[in-house]
C-alpha cells in the first residue's frame, strides 16, 4: 500500500500535487485512476468548472478554495494522463503556453504602450485571426450553453468592428433582463419548444451571417 508520509514532507506546492496523482496512477495505486485517460477525464472538466463558478458567484472563499483544488487536481490528473501515453510533456506544453502569452502581450514584453483593457482585447482577437486565419466568432465554442455562446459571439464581433453595440446601463437592468429571459422561456415551453434549441438555430444563422462582414 501506497504510504502518504513522502507527501507530507513535501512543500505544500505543485509538485505535492502531482506526486500524488503519480502513486494513484502508478502500479500499487487506485484501479479507477490507473484507468483513466485524457479523453475520459475531459468531459469531468465542465462539472468541476461550473462547481468553482458556483463558488465565486457565492463569495464563498473556503468553498471556492476546495473547488479551485478540485479543478487544479483534475487538470493535473488529464496532463499526467497525456504524458503516460507519450502525447507530449509537462515541459512542452509549459514552454509553448509561455511562448504563446508573451506573444500575445507586445505591450508588455515589446515596445511598452499604454493601452486599455478594451484596446488590449480588440488586437488580442485581431491578432489570433491574422496567425491562424480563424474568424474570430469560430472561436466560441459550439458546445458552449447557447446563452452564453451569444453572449461571447457578441462581444467578439463588437471588438473587430463587424456590429457595434449600444452600451447603455440602467437600474434594474439585471432584473428585467432575468425577468424577460424566464418569460421567453416560459413562452418556449408553452409553445412546445426547446428555447435551447431554438436558440442554438438562430446562433447558426447568425455565425454566418457575421463570417459574412470583414474584421475592420
Amino acid at each position: 500500500m501506497a504510504s502518504p508520509r513522502n507527501l507530507d514532507r513535501m512543500k505544500n506546492d505543485i509538485k505535492k500535487m502531482r506526486e500524488l496523482i503519480s502513486i494513484l496512477r502508478g502500479r500499487r495505486g487506485c484501479a479507477w485512476d490507473r484507468r483513466q485517460t485524457p479523453r475520459s477525464l475531459a468531459p469531468l472538466v465542465i462539472e468541476e468548472v461550473h462547481e468553482m463558478v458556483e463558488a465565486v458567484e457565492r463569495g464563498d472563499r473556503k468553498l471556492f478554495r476546495e473547488e479551485f483544488g478540485d479543478l487544479l487536481f483534475l487538470a493535473l490528473s488529464i496532463l499526467q494522463a497525456a504524458e503516460d501515453r507519450g502525447l507530449f510533456s509537462s515541459e512542452q506544453m509549459v514552454e509553448e503556453t509561455v511562448q504563446k502569452y508573451v506573444t500575445r502581450h507586445p505591450h508588455v514584453f515589446g515596445r511598452r504602450e499604454n493601452l486599455t483593457p478594451s484596446e488590449i482585447l480588440v488586437r488580442w482577437e485581431k491578432g489570433k485571426a491574422r496567425k491562424d486565419g480563424r474568424h474570430p466568432v469560430d472561436r466560441v465554442p459550439h458546445s458552449l450553453p447557447a446563452l452564453y455562446q451569444a453572449k461571447r459571439i457578441y462581444e467578439k464581433a463588437s471588438r473587430v468592428g463587424m456590429i457595434r453595440l449600444k452600451k447603455r446601463r440602467y437600474p434594474g437592468a439585471m432584473s428585467r433582463i432575468g425577468a424577460a429571459l424566464l418569460k421567453l422561456a416560459r413562452k418556449a415551453v408553452e409553445s412546445g419548444v426547446d428555447p435551447e434549441a431554438a436558440l442554438r438555430r438562430r446562433l447558426r444563422e447568425l455565425r454566418r451571417d457575421l463570417k459574412k462582414k470583414k474584421i475592420i
